[in-house]
């Protein structure tokens, strides 16, 4: 039986989109499409907007809360501004759910005006990965430790900075939608423990069965699957979801 078809055990996906592409007027994910998601074992998804990632981050972080305030099984990311004229007072949204935050880059994070804020609450920022962004992320983690700092877009070529980043920091953690090694998860488990590894699909980027394929085809055993798929994203916003 796959796991994610167990009653007693659904995942959390950490990193989907909501909205549209620069060039498309149709958006990425509609209510019916999440609703089909949602069936294929995922208890709960978290969105981004693609216009607070790619046109203005208030109104698309605006966009999200109002997307998703009406159903439980949906969280809000929030993208953290990109443009230092677009940085406002988080305050705005004091009544709203804030625990996960994403960036554009890991060069926007360095110095960013809202660090303080997302320590003090213990907050996660989903940061995109790329070569020779070792010292920053270091540098950052370690400047920042109640924050953990989720990699995403990991991928082979990255593969040696992140290991050491993973196995150094304790507030480091990695994203397994990009990474496509042969057996990726069991070299991870293997080399890091599952611990230090989230669940997400990037959708709709890529499906979710994509990232099903290799979760459930993982030989690793049943509880570092249930870290690996819930877990460790519950423990990191703080208990459990259901």
């Amino acid at each position: 039986m796959d796991i994610f078809n167990q009653e007693d055990f659904k995942l959390i996906d950490l990193n989907c989109y909501y909205g549209c592409w620069p060039d498309r007027t149709m958006p990425l994910t509609e209510t019916k499409k999440i609703n089909d998601y949602l069936e294929k074992g995922f208890s709960h998804i978290c969105l981004a907007s693609t216009r607070a990632l790619f046109l203005n981050s208030y109104s698309g972080n605006n966009e999200i809360y109002s997307f998703t305030s009406d159903n439980s099984n949906l969280l809000p990311v929030v993208v953290m501004p990109h443009n230092l004229e677009e940085i406002y007072d988080l305050k705005l949204f004091k009544d709203k759910w804030l625990k996960i935050f994403r960036t554009v880059s890991i060069n926007n994070l360095v110095g960013h005006k809202w660090l303080s804020y997302i320590a003090e609450i213990e907050g996660n920022v989903i940061v995109p990965y790329s070569m020779g962004s070792y010292n920053s992320v270091s540098s950052l983690a370690k400047q920042h430790k109640k924050i953990s700092f989720v990699l995403t877009s990991v991928n082979y070529p990255q593969l040696p900075e992140v290991l050491a980043l993973l196995a150094n920091l304790e507030n480091v953690y990695i994203e397994i939608s990009c990474f496509q090694l042969c057996n990726g998860i069991e070299y991870l488990c293997k080399n890091i423990g599952p611990e230090k590894i989230l669940l997400g699909s990037n959708y709709p980027v890529y499906t979710p069965e994509s990232v099903l394929l290799k979760f459930n085809e993982a030989d690793i055993s049943y509880k570092s699957k249930r870290m690996i798929g819930r877990g460790n994203i519950e423990r990191l916003l703080g208990g459990n979801l259901l």
